[in-house]
């Protein structure tokens, strides 16, 4: 699949400073490789100029984001919003990112049944890997009504 059919922008539901993603680097039916530079505008970066670790899981979920709305767009659909349910296994191999960092993030789709989805994340920085999780998401499908009275 081309990684440069739909911009970021388009596949993501997140606006600026929440949207931290900012490259699709590739893309198939079960993928995704996405990457972002960590900026000192980004509204969680630390004084000290860091990125806690812990906020790991929300690049991956990002990713994972970009993954459900890219596939959105290429069938016609519009994107929607998806939810992290949880996840398992989180592990960081540092405290903190630090500010001016490319960070890699990676995630393979495991398992997909009725908008449940699991997927096994990774980020990376120069080729190594320095955190890791599996992440557990719901995508309703477009006709669903969540929060109906």
């Amino acid at each position: 699949m081309n990684p440069d059919l739909f911009p970021v922008n388009d596949c993501l539901i997140h606006q600026p400073p929440m949207r931290m993603v900012e490259r699709l680097l590739a893309i198939d039916e079960a993928n995704v490789r996405c990457s972002l530079v960590l900026h000192d505008d980004n509204p969680f970066i630390t004084e000290q100029g860091q990125l806690p670790a812990s906020l790991g899981i929300e690049l991956m979920a990002q990713a994972i984001a970009l993954f459900g709305g890219y596939h959105c767009l290429n069938r016609g659909e519009e994107v929607r919003v998806g939810y992290l349910i949880g996840s398992r296994r989180y592990h960081s191999t540092r405290p903190f990112f630090a500010l001016g960092c490319e960070l890699i993030i990676e995630a393979h789709q495991e398992y997909l049944s009725e908008g449940m989805g699991l997927f096994n994340c990774r980020i990376l920085e120069r080729g190594n890997e320095i955190a890791n999780g599996r992440l557990n998401t719901y995508l309703p499908d477009a006709q669903a009504e969540l929060f109906s009275p």
